[in-house]
């Protein structure tokens, strides 16, 4: 569901009748019809002949897709349901999910629970430390602190290597001629690619947590 075979498959979410759920009230609001109205000026959740401004609007359902409240009166829909929820307000022009970075996620445990940006700091406090799904998040943790040290290592290796370069005096055009130095900053270069790479896909560690504590606890 979110464009590539390493992240896992999450089922789609079962689509809600109609409804509207305000900020300041205790219970949602059933209608036979709600639709998202935008202006230049305004955006508006209109359900059957009530008109509310989208900033008074916590969650809401089309009859087909879910939505919930986020970044300044703007909605994010609904992709995983479950024991946590994810939700994204990037969507393509298919209404998928347009990225795979947990960036562009937010986490929710519990239906009607406030929305938190995926990441890891979120995700350890809705996933308790004797479920089985928490390895994932210790794996994260741990493969992230690596993917740190080998690119802060990379940095000075690469730091190394441009100055033993530079240490060529020979004042002769083209490429420098101290093959040393340039092997060595081509060592780090390539290390802090591989980090940055680790550190990429090691964030799928996250998505995978969410899926075995949905599926499994």
């Amino acid at each position: 569901m979110l464009g590539s075979c390493a992240v896992p498959k999450f089922p789609k979410p079962v689509p809600e009748k109609p409804y509207v759920f305000l900020k300041k009230a205790a219970s949602a609001q059933k209608a036979d019809l709600v639709t998202l109205q935008q202006s230049k000026k305004r955006m508006a959740v209109v359900a059957d002949y009530n008109v509310y401004p989208s900033s008074n609007v916590a969650f809401y359902s089309d009859g087909m897709k879910t939505f919930a409240s986020v970044k300044d009166s703007g909605f994010a829909q609904r992709v995983v349901h479950g024991k946590i929820n994810l939700y994204t307000d990037n969507i393509n022009s298919y209404g998928r999910p347009a990225s795979e970075k947990p960036l562009y996620y937010f986490c929710q445990k519990g239906d009607r629970a406030e929305l938190r940006t995926m990441s890891y700091d979120c995700l350890k406090f809705m996933i308790e430390p004797s479920a089985p799904a928490h390895k994932m998040l210790t794996r994260y943790r741990t493969l992230n602190v690596v993917a740190w040290i080998m690119g802060s290592v990379s940095l000075g290796v690469t730091g190394v290597g441009l100055y033993q370069t530079a240490q060529d005096k020979t004042g002769k055009p083209g490429l420098p001629q101290n093959p040393s130095g340039v092997s060595i900053c081509a060592a780090g270069i390539w290390g802090f690619v591989s980090s940055a790479i680790l550190g990429e896909q090691n964030k799928l560690n996250l998505f995978k947590a969410i899926q075995k504590y949905n599926d499994l606890e």
